[in-house]
């Protein structure tokens, strides 16, 4: 089992670092469509599809950015509450949220897979950018059945502990 972690720990390595290319394109996108929405809204020139490509960006961005954000451990929690439990009691208290965590996160990708497939199905596009709202309804469900696999291998190593994958390696 030890050998089969470390072999998947590599590959969300390298997943996590697809993950944060794609994060700081949409964060930079974001940015620049905002930023040029206002100055071209302040000379009475709109562009209505940049506020919405700034939307959808966003989407993107927080959508993988909270898979990123758990697999660091950057993700809020109530540490102090946590702490103050014995040893045995935390591990058991943090395992039982991850499974908790991963029953919410797989009821969102069900969910979301059915809004996704209506979406598709019927065609619709978006207002301004004439894209088809798949591309803005994926975001979601890529980003949470990431966080979900994020979690079920932390789960695992819960269990069965590796060394941690050195960057370049």
């Amino acid at each position: 089992m030890q050998q089969v972690l470390e072999k998947i720990e590599k590959g969300l390595a390298a997943l996590e670092k697809v993950m944060s290319f794609f994060v700081i394109v949409a964060i930079v996108v974001m940015s620049l469509s905002v930023i040029i929405s206002v100055f071209t809204r302040n000379m009475d020139i709109p562009i209505t599809w940049l506020e919405e490509l700034a939307r959808y960006m966003q989407v993107w961005f927080v959508c993988l950015g909270s898979g990123l954000a758990f697999r660091h451990n950057n993700l809020p929690g109530i540490e102090f509450f946590r702490d103050l439990l014995p040893p045995k009691i935390r591990q058991f208290v943090i395992s039982l949220g991850k499974v908790i965590m991963v029953y919410f996160l797989w009821q969102l990708v069900a969910h979301g897979k059915v809004l996704f497939d209506h979406v598709v199905r019927t065609g619709q596009i978006s207002a301004n950018l004439r894209i088809p709202m798949g591309w803005v309804y994926a975001g979601p469900l890529v980003g949470f059945s990431l966080m979900t696999l994020f979690i079920i291998v932390s789960i695992l190593r819960d269990f069965f502990p590796v060394q941690a994958v050195k960057e370049g390696k």
